[in-house]
């Protein structure tokens, strides 16, 4: 029977046997070095997964804010090119309306020097027709002193002078009574030896309102001298108002005279009523329609001036609150 061989461990085995059991050794505890290596590397790879998820939510919620504010600038620019484009539109607008306004303004000045040449003219008018006026009422005075001559004479050679008067000569003048204008009759002049200045009882300048009963408001002036003259001796009665007293009526009964002084007092009467308003003869028509038509002119040159200066006071107020108006939509716009 053949033994068995023992190895027998030497030396070098020893060696290499420690040299692998140190190994083993330095490899378990590199092993858990690396897995406790392995457990924080997982720890800190878990911390930096939290993190990168945190950083993404804030990276997210930063997006959604770069959205919203590129939404409000394209909103924003499109706010200002509207703006801009409307501001631009007032301004030109504006300098329209401004163009308008100044042409408006020339216009209006063309028209203004127009009315005021045309004013002068009229004044130049007015100055000519002053002076024939003046030529015709010395030539009127003169017509009226030869008429009250000539009717005189007739008075005394014709059937009139059979007539009898009481020494007054008339005046017409236009009163207004209960609001309406009436013709009535006033004393202008008194004979001094006639019955009337003789009565004491008529002055001048009294009206005369009724005679014998007959009112004399809006009568001609020839129904008149008819009803005062009458044959001398006979008696007439007057019912008379004087200035100042109004609503004390007087009454006054005369005696007719024939005397000469009489009868060239009462000769007077149509053209002493010249002192109320009325002219004798075709010059004195003339006379007043050439004084009639001078205040009318006058009256409408003025009433032109005021039309014109009005218009251009509005037109200037307006141009002025458009001009401003407009230059504070502009500055408005643009902020």
């Amino acid at each position: 029977m053949v033994a068995a061989a023992v190895a027998v461990p030497t030396a070098d085995d020893a060696a290499d046997a420690s040299k692998m059991h140190a190994a083993l050794e330095s490899a378990q505890t590199l092993a858990k070095s690396l897995a406790e290596t392995s457990k924080k590397d997982k720890a800190t790879v878990a911390t930096l997964e939290l993190d990168r998820a945190a950083l993404q939510s804030q990276l997210d919620a930063v997006q959604l804010v770069v959205q919203q504010l590129t939404k409000d600038l394209e909103l924003q620019s499109c706010a200002a090119a509207v703006a801009a484009a409307d501001a631009a539109a007032v301004e030109v607008q504006s300098k329209v309306a401004l163009a308008a306004m100044e042409n408006q303004l020339d216009a209006f000045e063309d028209q203004m020097k127009g009315l005021i040449r045309i004013r002068d003219d009229l004044e130049s008018e007015l100055k000519d027709c002053r002076s024939k006026q003046a030529d015709q009422a010395l030539d009127l005075e003169e017509a009226t002193m030869a008429v009250k001559a000539i009717h005189a004479d007739i008075c005394k050679q014709g059937p009139a002078a059979a007539q009898g008067g009481i020494g007054v000569a008339f005046a017409s003048e236009m009163v207004r009574v209960k609001g309406n204008p009436v013709k009535m009759y006033k004393v202008a002049q008194l004979a001094t030896s006639g019955p009337a200045a003789a009565s004491g009882q008529v002055k001048a300048g009294d009206y005369i309102l009724e005679v014998d009963g007959r009112e004399l408001g809006g009568m001609h002036s020839k129904d008149v001298k008819t009803l005062i003259c009458g044959p001398p001796g006979s008696t007439i009665s007057l019912r008379a108002q004087r200035p100042g007293a109004w609503g004390v009526p007087y009454e006054v009964s005369l005696i007719r005279s024939g005397g000469e002084a009489d009868q060239s007092v009462a000769s007077m009467s149509e053209s002493a009523s010249s002192l109320g308003g009325r002219v004798v003869g075709a010059a004195g028509s003339v006379v007043r329609c050439i004084s009639i038509l001078c205040v009318f002119v006058r009256v409408f040159v003025c009433f032109c001036v005021c039309v014109c200066m009005c218009v251009c006071f509005v037109a200037c107020i307006w141009c002025v609150c458009v001009v401003r108006g407009g230059s504070w939509l502009c500055s408005q716009v643009c902020i």
